[in-house]
């Protein structure tokens, strides 16, 4: 996504490129796993999250998991889009309880999702795996996730 161009500081290239990367994507609402230097980017991933509006916290080959909280209206639980690159796989209602959550102070604590993956997905083949808030339509931490699982 990002195209970083190597900066001049006293005559030398900077070789920390991650660390301008970090200021400029925390300004800009990108996340950690769609943050990256195009070398090793275990510190985009290490980095924090930009909102508390939720996070896909899980994704392996039979499920996609996480939260999503509306702090409006923080006992309400609300929707989120799973996709597929830009399919539409499934809308679910984040409403399971979660004590993590509760003790965070994330309302009543039932903001937690679980999505069971469709077969198709296991076609051996790299796929990009979004959790997008339904009607904020803003991307939660940690998403989109690639997958490839086996056929």
């Amino acid at each position: 996504m990002f195209r970083l161009i190597m900066k001049m500081f006293s005559g030398r290239p900077i070789s920390g490129v991650a660390v301008a990367l970090l200021l400029s994507s925390s300004l800009i609402g990108c996340n950690k796993e769609n943050a990256t230097s195009g070398g090793d980017d275990k510190s985009a991933r290490d980095a924090t999250p930009v909102s508390d509006a939720g996070s896909l916290d899980a994704l392996d080959c039979q499920s996609a998991q996480g939260w999503a909280w509306d702090r409006g209206q923080p006992n309400d639980p609300i929707t989120v889009d799973i996709l597929d690159g830009k399919t539409l796989l499934e809308t679910v209602k984040a409403d399971a309880l979660r004590q993590d959550l509760a003790a965070a102070g994330k309302g009543n604590g039932k903001h937690g999702f679980r999505y069971v993956l469709p077969a198709r997905i296991h076609d051996g083949k790299p796929h990009e795996i979004h959790a997008v808030l339904t009607t904020a339509r803003t991307e939660l931490n940690f998403s989109p996730r690639s997958i490839t699982c086996p056929g």
